[in-house]
């Protein structure tokens, strides 16, 4: 899509900026209850002196995200550092922590001098009362060994200042091969749960009157809404996605407000092979034979 295109489309709907990211910025989601009651918990760890958190969501739900939003909040008592474990092995996860922590002075990968780097600004942190957080995110997809630089860093101490808190996210179906070591080291499940239908709503509302429409509903039908949460099984990533691409077919359409009905073609054109939640089922082709 063209800038005019996209222009165009904002000025059907009398908007000023798109309101669906497909990559949403820290205020471009709202707060769930889900969402709310993770970043209480993470904050009880932190303050309480506990070892970590393991978030658990399905894809889409919003596990990046949330470390990304809970590392903000979480600045000003304690430096926090937000990794991402994709591929990465015990090495390369203390390099990214001491580059994090204070820059490299070198492009050096020792584990003796990384470890070095690593206790010493741990201990000026320390001093200063501030706590390390480290945010891990998609840790099923690192290597076996960075189990053996997560345990290293579950094991720091300087004076009565608690080691680092280590959050780490994967899917329920991911868990079973994150090392064992990794699981032992958090002492919290954290769940993020898909957003209830009245989450939806609300999210959409917020987006669309922070994006210059204050009346929503003259841009979503109140039950083309509902019909997105029902549609994407309230995933937040599918929410958007299904939300912001309604807006462009509806513009093309002219049709205002956008109907259950455009959500259901949108849909059947996002996803011609999947079957929605309430469409009726097909007989099987013997069944139609012999009514026939």
């Amino acid at each position: 899509m063209s800038r005019s295109e996209a222009f165009a489309i904002l000025d059907y709907w009398g908007l000023t900026t798109s309101p669906f990211s497909v990559r949403p910025t820290r205020g471009g989601v709202i707060s769930t209850a889900s969402q709310e009651e993770a970043v209480a918990r993470m904050e009880f760890i932190v303050h309480n002196g506990r070892s970590g958190g393991l978030i658990v969501g399905a894809e889409g739900t919003g596990k990046t995200l949330l470390l990304d939003i809970f590392s903000e909040r979480i600045r000003s008592a304690a430096d926090a550092f937000l990794i991402s474990a994709a591929g990465m092995d015990d090495v390369e996860l203390l390099f990214r922590l001491a580059e994090q922590s204070g820059g490299l002075l070198a492009p050096r990968r020792s584990p003796v001098w990384l470890r070095q780097a690593i206790e010493s600004r741990f201990a000026a942190a320390a001093y200063q009362h501030r706590r390390w957080v480290v945010l891990l995110d998609d840790v099923a997809a690192a290597r076996p060994d960075i189990a053996v630089g997560l345990t290293y860093l579950s094991r720091l101490r300087w004076d009565d200042c608690p080691p680092p808190a280590l959050f780490l996210t994967a899917r329920p179906d991911e868990i079973r091969r994150i090392p064992r070591p990794c699981l032992n080291l958090p002492d919290l499940r954290i769940e993020l749960e898909p957003w209830e239908p009245e989450e939806v709503e609300a999210y959409v509302a917020r987006q669309v009157q922070a994006a210059g429409r204050e009346d929503w509903q003259s841009v979503f039908d109140p039950g083309a809404v509902r019909r997105i949460a029902e549609l994407s099984g309230g995933v937040p990533r599918e929410v958007r996605r299904l939300a912001d691409l309604c807006l462009t077919a509806a513009a093309g359409a002219d049709v205002r407000p956008i109907s259950p009905e455009m959500v259901d073609a949108v849909h059947d054109e996002l996803y011609p092979h999947r079957e929605s939640p309430d469409a009726p089922r097909r007989r099987p082709r013997e069944q139609e034979a012999r009514v026939q």
